[in-house]
C-alpha cells in the first residue's frame, strides 16, 4: 500500500488541478475576448490535442520511455500550460496553451492506472478512481469557495501549482515500467466539454465465450460518434451561457460538483448489477433518449420560463445520472463484443473524434445563434444517436452474456 499511496496522492492532486483548470481556462478566455467563439475554439484545441495524444502519443511514448518519465512529463506540461494561461494577455496565446494542455493531460491517467495495476493488481484501480473523484470534488469545492475573491487567473495559478505539486510524489514514488494496460475511454466533463478519461472498467465475464459473434455492431460506433458530437455542441459554449444568465463562477463549479456526485452515486448502483450485453445496449438507448430532453431543458431557464438556477441544477443532475449509464454501457459492450481492450480503444477513437467535430461545429453556431441553436442541434444529435443505439440493441437482443463492471 505504501508504494501505491504515492500514486494515489499524485492522482488526487492532478485531479483537483484539472477540475479547477478545465472550467477556469474557458472562463479566462471569456474574460479576455468576451466571445463565445473563442471560448469554443479553446475547447476545440484542447479536445484536438487530447484526442491526438490519447490515441497516438501516449502509446508511442509508453513503449519508448519509462512510464515514470511519461507521468512526470505530463504533470510538468500541464502545470506549465495552465500557469502560463494565467499570465497570458492574448486570447490566441491562451487558446494555443489549451492545445498544449490537452496533449499533456492525456498522458497522465493511462500511465497512472497502468502503474497502479502493476503495483497493486486490478484491486488498485478502484482506489485510483476514488482518488480521482475525491480530487475533482476537492478542486471544484476550492474553486467555488475562492472564485469570487481570487478570480479565474488566480484559480489557474492554483491549478498550475497543484499539478506541479503532483510531480513530487511521482518522483519519490515507485518506478513505473513502460507500457500502458488498457484503453480508458474519454468523456466530456459536465460543464466544460473538455475531454478527460472516465474511470477505467474492469469487466469480469460470467461466461467464457461471447454469446453473440460478429463484434460490436457498426451502429454502436455511429451512435457514439453522433452522441459525443452532440455532447461537445451542448457543453463547449455552456460556460458563456451560464455567465450570461447570471450564474456566478462559483455557481458553475458547484454545478460541476453536483454532476460528478450524481454520476458517482448512479455508477455505484449500476456497477453492482450483473449486466447482460442486451441490457447494456438498452441502457445506452435509455440514456441517449433522455439526453434529447435534457439538452433542451436549459432553454426554459435561459428564456425566462423558469428560474435559471433551478433549471440548471436539474439539468446537471440528469446529466450526471445519464453519464453513468453511458460510461457503463459503452465500455462493457466494447470489452465483450469488440475484442477486449482493443474494442474499447476503437470506441475511444469515435468518442474523441465526436468531441472534436462537435466543438468545431459549436464555435460558429454559438457565436451566431446562441443557446437555442446549440441546444437544439445537440438534442437532435442525441435523438439520432438513440436511433443508432436502438438498432444495435435490436441486433443484440438475443445476447445473454452477463458481466459485472467494477471500477
Amino acid at each position: 500500500m505504501g508504494r501505491l499511496l504515492w500514486l494515489l496522492v499524485a492522482v488526487f492532486l492532478y485531479s483537483a488541478a484539472a477540475a479547477i483548470a478545465n472550467v477556469a481556462a474557458g472562463l479566462y478566455v471569456l474574460d479576455l475576448s468576451g466571445s463565445r467563439f473563442y471560448l469554443v475554439l479553446s475547447v476545440l484545441l484542447f479536445n484536438a490535442g487530447f484526442a491526438f495524444s490519447s490515441l497516438v502519443v501516449v502509446h508511442v511514448a509508453s513503449r519508448r520511455l519509462s512510464g515514470h518519465f511519461v507521468l512526470a512529463a505530463g504533470l510538468v506540461g500541464v502545470a506549465a500550460a495552465v500557469a502560463g494561461m494565467a499570465f497570458a494577455r492574448c486570447v490566441v496565446v491562451v487558446a494555443v496553451l489549451n492545445l498544449v494542455y490537452g496533449v499533456f493531460a492525456a498522458l497522465i491517467q493511462p500511465v497512472a492506472v497502468s502503474a497502479a495495476s502493476r503495483v497493486g493488481g486490478d484491486v488498485a484501480v478502484p482506489r485510483v478512481n476514488m482518488a480521482s473523484s475525491l480530487g475533482i470534488v476537492a478542486g471544484d469545492g476550492v474553486a467555488a469557495l475562492f472564485a469570487g475573491s481570487i478570480g479565474v487567473q488566480g484559480l489557474l495559478i492554483v491549478a498550475g501549482f497543484l499539478a506541479a505539486a503532483a510531480v513530487l510524489p511521482v518522483l519519490y514514488g515507485p518506478r513505473v515500467q513502460a507500457g500502458v494496460r488498457g484503453y480508458p475511454s474519454p468523456s466530456a466533463p459536465l460543464v466544460t466539454g473538455r475531454a478527460r478519461y472516465t474511470p477505467p472498467h474492469v469487466a469480469r465475464s460470467s461466461l467464457p465465450m461471447p454469446a453473440c459473434r460478429g463484434g460490436v455492431p457498426w451502429q454502436v460506433y455511429a451512435g457514439t460518434l453522433v452522441l459525443f458530437s452532440g455532447v461537445a455542441l451542448f457543453f463547449s459554449p455552456m460556460p458563456a451561457y451560464l455567465r450570461e444568465a447570471g450564474i456566478s463562477d462559483s455557481g458553475i463549479y458547484l454545478l460541476s460538483m453536483e454532476a460528478l456526485l450524481a454520476s458517482t452515486v448512479a455508477y455505484e448502483l449500476l456497477r453492482r448489477l450483473e449486466l447482460g450485453v442486451a441490457v447494456a445496449a438498452r441502457l445506452l438507448v435509455a440514456a441517449s433518449a433522455s439526453r434529447v430532453a435534457v439538452f433542451m431543458l436549459p432553454l426554459a431557464g435561459f428564456g425566462g420560463f423558469a428560474p435559471v438556477g433551478a433549471v440548471m441544477a436539474l439539468v446537471y443532475l440528469l446529466v450526471g445520472v445519464t453519464w453513468a449509464a453511458i460510461s457503463t454501457g459503452l465500455p462493457l459492450l466494447a470489452l465483450r463484443l469488440g475484442g477486449g481492450e482493443a474494442g474499447v480503444g476503437r470506441v475511444n477513437a469515435f468518442m474523441s473524434f465526436g468531441l472534436v467535430v462537435g466543438s468545431l461545429v459549436a464555435a460558429p453556431l454559438a457565436e451566431a445563434y446562441g443557446a437555442v441553436a446549440t441546444c437544439a442541434a445537440a438534442s437532435a444529435l442525441a435523438g439520432l444517436s438513440t436511433v443508432f443505439f436502438a438498432v444495435a440493441s435490436g441486433r443484440l437482443a438475443g445476447c445473454g452474456n452477463t458481466f459485472k463492471a467494477s471500477a
